[in-house]
This record gives structure tokens, C-alpha cells and sequence, in this order.
């Protein structure tokens, strides 16, 4: 799960009594505990504030409640979302990248022969491309140090390039070129 941010908007108080009341009182208790404009993330308040308010002691039950509690609350309005998760590139323009498509077609799709579904991407060929598509995202305005060698030559000059994303880096045409291998270093 994604580390989210939230920013606290509103007060539970100021809310409608008839959605107050739709909350368990734990909620309620936990909601409002917070300030408004405080903004926390997730995960150190589920880790940290959660046990404070539960009885239990099973880390994964205090989790599952502080991120129930957490979604009741956008529900309502209490909390808005700054996640600052924007993606360079959407994953259906990701797919139509010349080196993407020709990379699926070698992918098999989903073993079962007589499954019909509406989406474009099934089973190795969907996980795959969600992990790459993440990987490009994650490699998108990184700094990298590389060089380029041949298999007869020693390492040319490194220099640093910031990747936009790895289409530029990676097409068909430089792997059928020849034995050439990328390093990074």
C-alpha cells in the first residue's frame, strides 16, 4: 500500500449530526483527536496515534481499523488526500511505446483458453506491465550514472542523465543492433 498523506479540513464538530452519528464512537473518538491543518501520512499515524485508541495489540487489526478509520473520514470530508502520487505517463499511453507493445506480444496472456474479458491485458502480460509501467514511474527525473561498453571495448566516459522516462533508453532498434550491453555503475 502507498504511503498517503492527508491534511485534516474540518472538524468532526462542525459536521452534520445525522453523519456523526453513522460513525462508530471509536471513530468518532479518533477523528476527533486531530487538528485542523495538521497533514500526517498513513502509516506513522496507524503506526503511532492507532494503538493509543485500540485495545488490541495485534499490529495488523490496529491497521486494519486506522485505515478504516482514515477512509470514513475523506468519506465525510474530514481528511483530503495530498498524495502526491501524479504519474509522468498513464499506463494506457505507457502500452501503446513501441518497445512496450512488441515487449507483450512475447508475453503469454492468461492460460485460460475461453476466458472472455473486456480488458486489453490478462494475466503475465497485465502483471508484468503494471510492474514495468511502475518501474518507469519510479525511474522518471532520476539522476543515474552509466556508461555504455561493447563486449571487445573497455568502458567509454560515464556521465549522469536524467531519465523522463525509459522509452528513450530502451527501443527495439538498439537491441537489434548488435551485442552491445548497458551498464550502470
Amino acid at each position: 500500500m502507498t504511503n498517503q498523506i492527508y491534511q485534516v479540513i474540518q472538524n468532526i464538530k462542525d459536521l452534520d449530526p445525522d453523519i456523526v452519528n453513522s460513525l462508530t464512537k471509536q471513530c468518532r473518538i479518533v477523528l476527533s483527536s486531530l487538528e485542523i491543518g495538521q497533514d500526517f501520512e498513513s502509516n506513522s499515524f496507524v503506526k503511532t496515534e492507532m494503538p493509543k485508541f485500540c485495545g488490541t495489540k495485534d499490529p495488523r487489526n490496529i491497521a486494519n481499523i486506522g485505515y478504516r478509520y482514515l477512509r470514513e473520514g475523506k468519506r465525510i470530508g474530514i481528511l483530503v488526500d495530498k498524495t502526491n502520487d501524479q504519474n509522468p505517463i498513464s499506463f494506457e499511453d505507457f502500452l501503446h511505446q513501441e518497445s512496450i507493445e512488441y515487449w507483450l506480444e512475447q508475453l503469454s496472456s492468461t492460460r485460460y483458453k475461453n476466458l472472455k474479458t473486456k480488458r486489453r491485458l490478462q494475466g503475465t502480460q497485465e502483471t508484468y506491465a503494471y510492474q514495468v509501467w511502475k518501474f518507469n514511474n519510479w525511474l522518471y527525473s532520476r539522476e543515474i550514472e552509466c556508461h555504455r561498453t561493447t563486449y571487445y571495448q573497455l568502458p567509454e566516459e560515464k556521465k549522469k542523465q536524467m531519465y523522463l522516462d525509459a522509452e528513450s533508453q530502451l527501443t527495439i532498434s538498439d537491441w537489434l543492433q548488435g551485442p552491445q550491453r548497458n551498464g550502470c555503475g
